[in-house]
């Protein structure tokens, strides 16, 4: 997916009021089931602390294990 397709992408989320999963370790976005590098003109274009939702992507994950469980276990308190 190259900047272009990933800007229109999360505009139209934006635009529609949907939050974007994005990854608190390496900063990339979840698009339909990718995980990419934002561009940062999408960043800027965006209302970026209200529409992005922080979570762990899966190749962070896979370097950082314990993290996820952590992660669940805050969510359950």
């Amino acid at each position: 997916m190259d900047s272009n397709e990933v800007m229109s992408h999360m505009l139209a989320r934006y635009e529609a009021g949907e939050l974007i999963s994005t990854c608190a370790w390496c900063g990339r976005v979840e698009i339909d089931g990718e995980w990419v590098l934002p561009p940062h003109a999408a960043l800027t274009a965006i209302d970026a602390p209200r529409t992005l939702s922080h979570s762990i992507c899966p190749t962070c994950t896979g370097i950082q294990p314990g993290a996820a469980v952590a992660s669940l276990g805050a969510r359950q308190e």
